[in-house]
């Protein structure tokens, strides 16, 4: 008969060894991210001065180019004039912060939090992608966008009052209540996008795309329509469907006699020789518009 002896100290050998595999496998990955965030908070100090938390941190005019600005709260923060091209911004708090100025060229935007608060004026993001950021109220005006992706953001209530925005990629957008007087907008694609109470007046829209947008109640006064794209399903009221006729000279099947035109912005359109008889013109403004050989009997 064989008798087989149990070796309690060979089987405990395994046993003893799981505390070290269980340190291995969450006491490594807990080490790294502590020295990164240690490293990381070494380096935001050296360049911002602060760590982590750096509401109202003066940086203006400062070369932050090509830095990486992960999880920092620059909140009321000025950036005035900063250098920020090539910067990737990662979870940062840009809420009241006053980039007004500044050098965005080929920076990335990840999950980054603005506000009505923040200030964007005059600022460069050339080459950028802000596709889906919400930059509702946020101050552009005057910012260099031409070229820029804006598809799927929302900017209601946003001032791009100047911006250039031509060549933009603004599908899809939200500029319900925006103001976009006297900007850039030659070029632009603005296919599906909410443009409902903006006000436009004086704004360079040459050769844009405005297919299925919401036009109504827009404020288009003085507005370059010359050659801008319009679907029959996009929704504007009869008066500027009628400016945006006359400026291109779309006259097929176009009777303007008994028309309502009160109130009418017609500021240097052609007219002449064309039969406005009893047409309502109670307001219309007609600065420099040509009404040679018109008839305007009865109006």
């Amino acid at each position: 008969m064989t008798i087989r002896t149990f070796d309690s100290q060979a089987n405990d050998q395994p046993r003893r060894r799981w505390p070290w595999i269980l340190a291995l496998l969450f006491g490594l990955p807990l080490l790294c991210l502590t020295t990164l965030a240690v490293g990381l908070g070494v380096w935001q100090y050296r360049v911002l001065g602060c760590v982590f938390i750096c509401t109202q941190a003066e940086l203006a005019a400062r070369d932050l180019s090509n830095s990486q600005l992960f999880l920092v709260d620059l909140s009321e923060a000025n950036l005035q004039g900063a250098q920020l091209q090539g910067t990737a911004f990662s979870l940062v708090n840009l809420s009241g912060a006053n980039l007004s100025g500044a050098n965005l060229s080929r920076a990335t935007f990840y999950r980054v939090r603005f506000d009505p608060a923040t200030n964007l004026s005059r600022a460069d993001p050339s080459g950028v992608t802000l596709s889906e950021l919400d930059l509702s109220g946020v101050n552009l005006s005057q910012a260099k966008l031409n070229g820029v992706n804006l598809s799927q953001v929302s900017l209601p209530g946003a001032k791009l009052d100047g911006a250039d925005l031509s060549g933009a990629a603004l599908s899809g957008v939200d500029l319900s209540g925006a103001s976009l007087n006297q900007a850039l907008l030659n070029a632009a694609s603005l296919t599906a996008s909410t443009l409902s109470d903006t006000t436009m007046a004086g704004a360079n829209l040459r050769g844009a795309t405005l297919t299925e947008v919401n036009l109504l109640r827009a404020d288009l006064c003085g507005a370059d329509l010359l050659g801008l794209r319009i679907s029959q399903n996009s929704q504007l009221e009869d008066k500027t469907r009628l400016v945006w006729r006359l400026t291109n000279k779309d006259l097929a099947d176009l009777t303007l006699r008994n028309a309502d035109l009160s109130g009418a912005c017609l500021p240097g359109l052609d007219l002449s020789s064309l039969d406005l008889t009893e047409a309502n013109l109670t307001g219309a403004n007609l600065r420099g518009a040509n009404l040679r050989n018109a008839n305007l009997s009865g109006t």
